[in-house]
């Protein structure tokens, strides 16, 4: 299965390869946006990049980012990876019920949760980064999943704070490049031992 991402000139990311041009103001970028996933400081130069993801179901996203905003506002490698499985491995989701609650921690850009929408869940997008958010709140929109009976929602969580209502009774959470720092570990796992409910799936 293929995953690739486009940006303004149209060269191509695809699979694990980081080759994408983009705005000459790279270099303008924080350094430590693309080191830690071994990621693409070319693809965070773009404002938005165009995700296709060829599995069992054709999923297509228009997906925004802003380096400004810091780590969680740029896509990364790993989050593209998780998304591209869940395309080429939907079973993953509908194992859990044909509309699986499925919660996102540490969303971002959200690559992952909306690749989960797009293919039929009840996707809660989380993260402590409100710009984030927002921009994933725009690739929602532009991506066809922020309306209709079945919208993407959104929740600001820091894992130091008692969970959101609307996060609770996932069947599936979705974490991907999450925790740099053992106190980031430590927070992920307060978080999971809030979130998690017997039967649930962590991807």
């Amino acid at each position: 299965r293929r995953c690739s991402c486009v940006a303004a000139r149209r060269r191509r990311w695809d699979g694990g390869a980081a080759a994408l041009a983009a705005a000459p103001a790279t270099m303008a970028l924080l350094p430590e946006l693309a080191p830690r996933s071994y990621d693409s400081l070319l693809r965070a130069a773009a404002p938005s990049l165009s995700v296709h993801l060829d599995g069992a179901k054709d999923v297509r996203l228009v997906v925004h980012q802003d380096a400004s905003a810091g780590v969680p506002g740029v896509v990364y490698d790993a989050a593209l990876l998780l998304a591209a499985r869940l395309a080429a491995e939907p079973g993953l989701l509908y194992g859990a019920g044909p509309k699986a609650k499925v919660l996102e921690l540490g969303c971002g850009t959200a690559v992952a949760g909306l690749a989960a929408a797009a293919l039929g869940a009840d996707v809660v997008c989380t993260d402590r980064n409100r710009r984030a958010l927002r921009l994933a709140e725009k690739s929602a929109a532009d991506s066809r999943l922020a309306g209709g009976s079945n919208p993407v929602r959104f929740e600001a969580w820091d894992w130091g704070d008692p969970m959101p209502p609307a996060c609770g009774g996932a069947q599936v959470i979705l974490a991907a490049d999450l925790v740099y720092t053992e106190g980031g570990a430590k927070a992920l796992l307060c978080a999971l031992r809030a979130a998690t409910a017997p039967g649930c799936v962590v991807l």
